[in-house]
């Protein structure tokens, strides 16, 4: 503090304000000569409030015999043209899940003197340097700043970014430099691998860095959770149409949603249908029954032989029966799904067959027949 002269601790201080009759004192980085009329901002490293004054001397003297280069104090002056200075508020090693999103990186800026406006750029690997905010005012010492950086056009892994600022001065601040571990959170391809009349499960493939899993039936909205890599949504109505699709989810972040997958149900299995009705004579039975829902066919057996009819209507005739005799049969009805099961045996009995007319009172002669009454 003698003469007038401070140390200086700034590593970019100008080479003219750098005294020349004089060398630092031992862990003191620069000295420099007093500007009449300047004023100076000064803090401790640890403390969080900027000191102002006009007046170098008015500086304390513990704080000037504590500068080293591992806990300084910095002095700036507004009519020396400071540069600007980031730092960060996070860790320089940063995992970005990509949602789809802009992924907002906070800075905390420092503009001493707050004359100038402020631009702010930053560098993907060795890509070029792109400007991503313009003419920020700067009305405070200390600012917070969120970059909207849009990292979706990354690759899943490592990448490294830099951002630094500069004022419309062309002074360039110093460069944060951050490592990006980039997780790309996509919807996985999903697929339909088996359907019945009122279930269908769905299969995908693993995504990397994924908590679970969200299915959605379209139609409802309805959302189905699951660590797995399938899901059986149960509950869907024979012969109808759905569609299902599939996001990831990661720490809090969602994925967009899969395109559509289409299934349509299968009709179910038609239910047992029943014999109500029937008619027989000696040699003949004719059978019917009601119809039921979605079958296509019946099939009627006659068990005593195995003989099976089909047919699509509702009633069927056997034919060449046996007078007098027990028949047992039995019915199912089936579809493209399959068959129903059997009905229970139902039992018909032939009538005894006619007897053949007889014919009395006829004479015969070699020539004459004749009727007597």
């Amino acid at each position: 503090m003698e003469n007038g002269k401070k140390q200086q601790t700034l590593k970019k201080v100008p080479a003219y304000l750098k005294s020349k009759n004089r060398r630092p004192r031992q862990n003191m980085m620069f000295v420099f000569t007093a500007v009449p009329g300047a004023t100076y901002y000064y803090k401790n490293r640890t403390e969080g409030t900027w000191n102002k004054t006009t007046d170098p001397d008015s500086i304390p003297v513990t704080l000037m015999n504590d500068w080293t280069y591992s806990n300084s104090s910095f002095i700036y002056t507004t009519n020396l043209g400071v540069v600007p200075e980031l730092t960060r508020t996070t860790s320089n090693l940063l995992e970005v899940v990509l949602d789809g999103n802009t992924y907002n990186l906070p800075l905390k800026l420092y503009d001493w003197d707050q004359k100038e406006k402020i631009d702010l750029y930053y560098k993907l690997d060795n890509g070029s340097s792109v400007k991503i905010i313009n003419d920020l005012a700067v009305n405070s010492q200390t600012i917070n700043v969120n970059l909207p950086m849009n990292f979706n056009s990354l690759s899943s892994g490592s990448h490294t970014l830099k951002v630094w600022a500069v004022d419309k001065t062309d002074r360039k601040s110093n460069e944060i430099d951050y490592t990006l571990n980039i997780i790309k959170l996509y919807p996985p391809t999903l697929s339909n691998t088996s359907t019945t009349d009122t279930t269908c499960t769905l299969n995908w493939n693993m995504s990397p860095k994924v908590t679970n899993y969200e299915i959605q039936r379209v139609d409802t909205g309805v959302i189905y959770s699951t660590t797995n890599l399938s899901y059986t949504v149960q509950g869907l109505i024979p012969k109808s149409a759905y569609q299902f699709r599939i996001r990831t989810k990661y720490s809090g972040f969602t994925s967009s949603w899969s395109n559509n997958v289409n299934i349509v149900t299968p009709m179910s299995i038609p239910a047992k249908p029943a014999f109500n009705n029937n008619s027989f004579t000696h040699d003949t039975i004719n059978l019917s029954w009601n119809s039921v829902e979605d079958a296509e066919i019946y099939e009627v057996m006659e068990t005593n032989t195995g003989v099976v009819k089909s047919t699509s209507g509702t009633n069927i005739a056997f034919s060449n029966m046996t007078p007098s005799t027990n028949y047992v049969f039995k019915m199912r009805a089936k579809n493209t799904a399959g068959y129903s099961n059997w009905t229970e045996n139902y039992y018909v009995t032939t009538l005894n067959e006619p007897k053949a007319p007889t014919i009395s009172g006829i004479n015969t002669t070699d020539t004459t027949c004749g009727f007597m009454g």
